[in-house]
C-alpha cells in the first residue's frame, strides 16, 4: 500500500514539474483572419519582449520575393517589426471549452506592405516571432547575441478585404444572373419570386431575401478570408428564423385574403390595374390595396424601416469588426414586435373581409327562402 501511495505521489510531482515547465515556455497566439489593412495583433505568452529587443515577425510558407535578413535574422518569408510592443499584458484564450487568462507581450504590426494579389482574398501563413534574448560582451569586447524564437502551432490567414469583396460581389452577381435566367425561362419578371399576387410584393419575402443575401454574403466573404468557416451568432439564426416564420405566416394570410376577395368579387378591379414593368409593385411594400386603390400603412412602413436599419448595421458592424456581428437582443425584440404588428394587421384585414362575406352570404340566404 505504501509503495502504491509513493508511486502516485511520484507521478503527481512529475506532472507538476512538467506543467510548470510548459507554463514557462513562450506560446505564440495570433487570431485567424485579421485584415492586412488593419493593425495585426500578435500575442506571445510567457515572454517579455520590448521594442529594444528587436522583435521580428516572419510569415513563413508564402511565395514572395521579400525573403531577406532582418535584424540578423534570416526570414523564410516577409518580415515585419512591430510599431507597438506592450509587455505584461493579459488576454483571454480558449483551451477546449474553457476560457483561460494568458499573460505576456502584445505586439501590433503594420502589414500593409504585404504583397497580396488584388484578386486573392488572403494568404495562408505560419507566423514566427524572433527576438533578442541575451547580449554578452566577451573579454576581448566581442559582442555575442542570443535569440529566442517561438513558432505558432497553427497556420492563419491574413485577409485581403479587397479580394474578399471582389469574390463575394462576383458570387452574388452570378447568383442574381442565375435567378433572372430561371425567371426568364419561366416567363416571369425578376421580382416574381417575392410576389404574393400579380400586383403585390410580399414584405416578409423581401425581408427574407435581404437577410439571405446579406448574411450569406458576409459568411461567404469571411469564409474566404479565414482558415475556418466563421461561426454564425445565435442572434442571426433567430433573426433568420423569425424572417422565415413571418414569411410563411404572411404568405398564408395573403392567400386566405385573396380567396375571400375572390368570393366577394373584389379582385376584378385589381386585375384591371395589373402592372407589367420590370420591377413593378415596389410601392406595395408599404401599402395595402382597398377596392383597387393603394393606401400606405404604418405597420408595413415600420416593418420595412427596421429591416433596412438592422441590415445596414449588420453589414457595417461586421465589416468593421472583421467578424459576423451579433445583433443585440433588444434589436431582435424590436424586429419581432414589428413583424407581429404586420401579421396582426393582416389578421384584422382577414377578419373584416370574413365579416363582409358572412353578411353578404346571410343577405343572399334571406332573399332566397
Amino acid at each position: 500500500m505504501k509503495k502504491i501511495i509513493a508511486f502516485v505521489s511520484f507521478l503527481l510531482i512529475v506532472n507538476s514539474v512538467n506543467a510548470q515547465d510548459t507554463a514557462g515556455k513562450p506560446i505564440l497566439l495570433m487570431d485567424d483572419g485579421q485584415l492586412r489593412s488593419h493593425p495585426v495583433m500578435v500575442f506571445v505568452e510567457n515572454a517579455t519582449i520590448t521594442k529594444e529587443k528587436n522583435p521580428v515577425l516572419c510569415l513563413v510558407a508564402i511565395d514572395q520575393k521579400t525573403r531577406r535578413i532582418s535584424s540578423n535574422i534570416l526570414c523564410k518569408g516577409p518580415s515585419f517589426s512591430p510599431f507597438e510592443s506592450a509587455p505584461d499584458q493579459t488576454i483571454a484564450k480558449s483551451v477546449g471549452n474553457k476560457q483561460l487568462s494568458a499573460k505576456g507581450t502584445l505586439m501590433l504590426f503594420d502589414l500593409d506592405s504585404l504583397i497580396i494579389p488584388i484578386y486573392s482574398s488572403g494568404v495562408r501563413v505560419l507566423p514566427v516571432v524572433t527576438w533578442v534574448s541575451k547580449v554578452d560582451t566577451s573579454a576581448d569586447n566581442k559582442l555575442s547575441i542570443k535569440y529566442s524564437q517561438v513558432i505558432s502551432d497553427k497556420e492563419v490567414y491574413i485577409g485581403n478585404g479587397t479580394g474578399g469583396v471582389f469574390w463575394t460581389a462576383t458570387f452574388l452577381v452570378g447568383f442574381f444572373i442565375i435567378i433572372i435566367f430561371l425567371e426568364y425561362k419561366a416567363k416571369s419578371n425578376p421580382l416574381d419570386v417575392m410576389r404574393i399576387s400579380e400586383t403585390e410584393l410580399s414584405l416578409p419575402l423581401v425581408q427574407m431575401a435581404l437577410w439571405t443575401v446579406s448574411v450569406g454574403g458576409m459568411v461567404f466573404a469571411f469564409g474566404l478570408m479565414h482558415l475556418t468557416v466563421p461561426s454564425i451568432p445565435t442572434s442571426l439564426v433567430i433573426l433568420m428564423g423569425l424572417s422565415a416564420a413571418t414569411s410563411a405566416a404572411g404568405h398564408f394570410q395573403s392567400q386566405v385574403l385573396e380567396g375571400i376577395k375572390d368570393v366577394l368579387g373584389k379582385n376584378s378591379t385589381v386585375q384591371q390595374v395589373k402592372k407589367k414593368s420590370l420591377f413593378s409593385s415596389l410601392s406595395s411594400l408599404i401599402t395595402i390595396t382597398v377596392e383597387g386603390k393603394e393606401y400606405p400603412t404604418m405597420a408595413k412602413s415600420q416593418f420595412l424601416f427596421w429591416t433596412i436599419a438592422t441590415l445596414i448595421l449588420f453589414i457595417y458592424k461586421s465589416s468593421v469588426e472583421g467578424k459576423l456581428w451579433s445583433v443585440p437582443d433588444e434589436l431582435i425584440l424590436l424586429m419581432g414586435i414589428s413583424q407581429g404588428s404586420y401579421l396582426f394587421r393582416n389578421q384584422m384585414e382577414i377578419k373584416k373581409e370574413n365579416n363582409e362575406l358572412a353578411a353578404k352570404t346571410g343577405a343572399t340566404n334571406n332573399s332566397n327562402p
